[in-house]
């Protein structure tokens, strides 16, 4: 009997111990998972491509695109075959502001003469060459005093206008040295007798070439740039290579033949990852103050404007001369990263912070920076390592056994816990996939609208992309995003961005290409590198950029402007003895500029109803682009009716 209540006390302490056991290898599992969880994959971003946007918004500049010729090259999904018709969007958005964009088959001779200056795309070349009646069309257009631009045309186009042929050759227009001379902006003189050097350093990929690391200058000597033809009462402006790729892979970015980002600038400390910078079109760009695309593009503008009549709305707001950012990262700083915003409210400055997922971040950190008048944006952490800022733990309450990387839907949702709304984003790193087209496609699946992912990391600084103006991406179906992209100029005082280098950097964007200065500092750069250069020349750069007439702006104002640049109406009606303009303000302060040449000052009415002159500020001065002078004209929110009288020495009499 002993016995066996031996053996079932036995049992019972036996069962009693493994319990034990059990709760102890289950406490002690718990709380090693919970220290150490395990890790999940997690799940893809959404993508959207782009799509080709068409729009017939009763503009006088047109863009003529073939969306099945973009389709077609662009399926090839090789470089050397793609289409880049919709870089020219870019080329407009910058220049005119307000424009159309029309499939060339949809256009007829009555629809074509409505317009006063007609871009003929890549694509619709193609069209015109395989469609006899479309080449009608532009002959009468032109012949009756349209202004059309051409695309790297090819030689049978030329042919067929009898453009380079014996009979028509005394009447062709080569630019002249001034004229060439606005590539150079005014201090870019480099030789010793001051004139114009030889070349340029610009990189010019051709149409079928060999290898995307070959480049190219394009030639100032020999004229090889742009010429014009006068033909009948209009002209025709063909550009000598292809503009509309050179304008898309210097602006976005130049990946391999296959469509890749390549590691093409490891030596600069960054091989384990992909950058933006590994996209830059030409190793010169990668410390370069000048903005070559829009000095191009400009250049582009002011010969349009030398040989016709083009009023448009000016790429900085009011009688300011540019615009300037001020922009922070939050490293998985935190509330206390708040700290820049707060500063700088003491100063009336105003910044846009992008901010990372990170437990050290709460409601009350993003309030101090917008109560201090900065605007959010999302800093997208995209590192695969376990970065803690990156993680997001999954569980019940406090016990986290699970954890995933934050993809960019997660990243957003945590914003959204902290009623943040934005859409805003800037790359961590500024880090890049192999494909460079997912990121927008991630970004327009998601609702994003801007983009500050381009630009100088620690090794560089300047217009790595040459341009200084937010630009429309393209995708890899040939199509343009609507989204844009806004390079950042500098970082802290990287690779020698101090206080006398911005000084410069900002009087060239006033004088000459009035673009967006974009820059860049971290909240927590005093942490890592303490040194009163970096606070002298952030403080200094606010200064510096109202010395110079920046107007200071953040993501969203940034938005609106180039928004109400692009539904803002402007038309405009020519006779002999003047021009009269009609445009249509959205909002307030968007500046016209026109052309001096041949016009006296203007004279404004109102065209609203029940308004007077004396109740609107309407300021008239001057402002110099790329060396050009045009009047400028900033206006209320509201709508006028410009009068140009013609001067009494006009072009067509030799003045």
């Amino acid at each position: 009997m002993n016995s066996v209540k031996h053996k079932a006390g036995s049992r019972r302490g036996s069962f009693l111990y493994g319990v034990i056991g059990a709760l102890l290898i289950g406490v002690s599992g718990a709380y090693f998972l919970h220290r150490y969880p395990i890790r999940i994959p997690v799940s893809a971003d959404a993508e959207k491509a782009a799509s080709f946007v068409l729009k017939n918004d009763g503009a006088q500049v047109t863009l003529l695109v073939d969306t099945s010729v973009i389709r077609q090259n662009w399926a090839h999904k090789t470089l050397s075959r793609a289409d880049f018709s919709y870089g020219w969007t870019n080329v407009l958005q910058q220049e005119f502001g307000y424009f159309d964009i029309r499939e060339i088959s949809a256009v007829d001779s009555a629809s074509l003469a409505e317009y006063r200056i007609v871009v003929y795309s890549e694509s619709a070349l193609k069209g015109l060459a395989e469609t006899p009646a479309m080449t009608k069309q532009l002959v009468e257009y032109v012949s009756a005093g349209g202004m059309a631009v051409l695309d790297y045309p090819s030689n049978e186009i030329i042919d067929w206008f009898g453009l380079a042929s014996k009979k028509n050759r005394d009447e062709r227009q080569r630019l002249s040295r001034l004229e060439l001379g606005l590539f150079l902006g005014k201090d870019l003189n480099a030789r010793a007798d001051g004139g114009i050097p030889d070349s340029l350093p610009v990189f010019s990929t051709i149409r079928n070439y060999g290898s995307v690391a070959s480049g190219a200058s394009i030639e100032i000597q020999s004229n090889s740039c742009f010429e014009y033809f006068n033909y009948g009462a209009g002209g025709m402006l063909l550009t000598k290579w292809d503009f509309g790729r050179w304008v898309t892979l210097t602006q976005q970015g130049l990946p391999d033949e296959n469509l890749n980002t390549v590691n093409r600038y490891a030596d600069l400390g960054h091989s384990d990852k992909l950058e933006a910078n590994d996209l830059v079109a030409d190793s010169s760009y990668l410390n370069s103050v000048y903005p070559w695309v829009d000095i191009v593009e400009k250049t582009l503008g002011n010969l349009i404007a030398a040989k016709t009549f083009a009023p448009r709305w000016h790429t900085t707001p009011g009688a300011s001369s540019g615009i300037f950012m001020m922009t922070h990262d939050d490293e998985a700083l935190g509330d206390v990263g708040a700290w820049m915003n707060v500063y700088e409210s003491q100063f009336g400055y105003t910044s846009t912070s992008f901010l990372m997922p990170s437990e050290k971040l709460s409601s009350a950190g993003v309030s101090a920076v917008t109560s201090n008048g900065g605007e959010v944006g999302l800093h997208w952490n995209r590192f695969d390592r376990d970065d803690k800022a990156s993680l997001e733990t999954l569980g019940i309450g406090r016990w986290r056994p699970l954890v995933r990387r934050r993809n960019l839907s997660s990243q957003i949702a945590w914003l959204d816990s902290l009623d943040v709304k934005t859409s805003y984003n800037r790359n961590h790193y500024f880090l890049w996939d192999k494909d460079p087209y997912r990121l927008f496609r991630n970004l327009n699946a998601a609702g994003f609208t801007m983009d500050y992912s381009y630009g100088p990391d620690l090794n560089d600084k300047g217009y790595l992309f040459g341009s200084a103006f937010p630009f429309y991406p393209l995708d890899d179906n040939g199509a343009s995003f609507e989204l844009t992209e806004t390079p950042v100029t500098w970082g802290e005082n990287f690779n020698g961005a101090d206080s006398a280098w911005i000084a410069r950097l900002l009087e060239n964007n006033a004088s000459d290409y009035h673009g967006v200065i974009n820059a860049l500092y971290h909240n927590n750069t005093f942490a890592w590198a303490p040194d009163y250069s970096i606070y002298e020349s952030w403080r200094l750069s606010y200064e510096l950029a109202q010395g110079s007439r920046h107007v200071m702006y953040t993501a969203s104002q940034l938005e609106q402007f180039i928004t109400a640049r692009s539904t803002s109406p402007i038309n405009w009606e020519i006779d002999s003895e003047s021009v009269e303009v009609y445009c249509d303000a959205t909002q307030p302060d968007l500046a016209l500029i026109v052309p001096m040449l041949d016009l006296y000052r203007p004279t404004i009415s109102i065209h609203d109803a029940g308004m007077s002159l004396s109740e609107v500020s309407v300021i008239v001065d001057s402002v110099s682009v790329m060396d050009s002078a045009y009047w400028r004209i900033v206006f209320p929110k509201g709508k006028y009716l410009l009068s140009f009288e013609r001067s009494s020495t006009s072009r067509e009499e030799g003045g």
